[in-house]
């Protein structure tokens, strides 16, 4: 008898591991960030970043002056601060390939709150002893949040009559236009931007584009996102959308994420960035409650396959990041740790994102 007890706790012990084993190698492969991996800590007060060609750029607070420094990283791994005048808030700066090299441009501003007498400014990088210069967009306005590839230049135009520039409760109809301008060229090229179609069981206006962040140029083919919102006496509603978008052609919604006046802070859809036919995004819900479901995307363009990065770039949901950018195989991101970068990242596929809508599924942007 005692000998037919001892098979059985034996057997049961083996039961046990097995199931243990079985249960840390699933959650291995479904959970983000198990793996061993140690972020390199760049800069405790960078925020805002952006890379290309091995280079990196990101904005530093400096506590004396109140402004904020424009900070490099080299291919070699040396920070420098180039010879370029501090700005109020962090710089809109996108890094991005030109003829001979690579190039940071970024904006400057009269009134960085409304974003008005803003020009668009290119610092050569390998060349910063020359330092930055102004680019002569033909056409005028205020220019802002550019972003280079090779010979094209693609910025947003502030529009005076485009209603609210509010981004925490986003409700303004188009406060920007987006433009792509050839060098040389006698005028810039408008982009064709998305607009809401209306419906009226959802309350949801007609020609709401929103608030246009993010945006990145590669080679002939543009992403961005958008912050659109209602608001009444009784609710408030807001999406988040990531589009992409070829030159010549209309915007493709790619994600989307929505949000009510339950949510403890807003969501938010980060940093697209492209790739070859690869576009890259990341979504923070933003929700105590799902830890979990902030990803780091990555969109084929081409057909309907995703991945999603199997690191967890935040510890909670209410956990700050503001931007989150491919480099070679690795990453860069920024959040309260300020910017940080691993060398490698491991990739899961996913089911391609449904976008979420408060309206119906023929009509995702309402």
């Amino acid at each position: 008898m005692a000998a037919r007890d001892a098979r059985r706790i034996r057997r049961a012990t083996a039961c046990l591991a097995l199931l243990t084993f079985i249960c840390l190698l699933w959650a291995a492969l479904v959970t983000p960030g198990v793996h061993a991996a140690t972020p390199t800590s760049l800069d405790s007060s960078g925020e805002g970043v952006s890379a290309y060609g091995g280079w990196a750029a990101w904005s530093r607070y400096d506590a004396a002056t109140k402004q904020f420094s424009l900070v490099l990283r080299s291919p070699a791994g040396t920070q420098l601060l180039p010879p370029v005048p501090e700005r109020p808030t962090p710089f809109d700066v996108e890094l991005g390939p030109t003829e001979s090299g690579v190039a940071a441009v970024y904006s400057r501003c009269t009134d960085y709150t409304a974003l008005l007498g803003c020009h668009v400014y290119e610092l050569k990088l390998g060349e910063t002893q020359a330092g930055e210069h102004i680019l002569a967009v033909p056409g005028g306005g205020s220019l802002h949040e550019p972003a280079i590839w090779q010979g094209r230049v693609a910025f947003l135009h502030r529009n005076p009559s485009g209603g609210s520039e509010d981004a925490a409760q986003p409700t303004a109809r188009r406060p920007d236009e987006l433009f792509v301008w050839r060098r040389g060229s006698a005028r810039p090229q408008r982009v064709l931007l998305p607009a809401s179609k209306g419906e009226r069981r959802a309350g949801w206006p007609r020609g709401l584009t929103g608030l246009i962040s993010g945006l990145t140029l590669n080679g002939r083919a543009l992403a961005y996102t958008t912050a659109t919102g209602i608001q009444s006496s009784g609710f408030a509603l807001s999406m988040f959308t990531l589009w992409y978008q070829r030159l010549g052609q209309g915007p493709r919604l790619i994600d989307q994420t929505t949000a009510g006046e339950a949510n403890v802070c807003l969501p938010s859809l980060l940093s697209p960035t492209i790739v070859g036919e690869q576009l890259y995004a990341y979504l923070h819900v933003c929700d105590p409650s799902a830890a979990n479901l902030d990803r780091w995307t990555r969109y084929d363009v081409r057909t309907r396959r995703a991945q999603r990065a199997r690191y967890r770039f935040v510890s909670s949901s209410e956990s700050s990041i503001t931007s989150i950018v491919p480099d070679g195989g690795g990453v860069y991101w920024d959040g309260e740790a300020g910017v940080r970068r691993l060398d490698h990242i491991t990739w899961t596929g996913i089911g391609r994102p449904t976008p979420q809508s408060f309206c119906t599924h023929d009509d995702l942007f309402c």
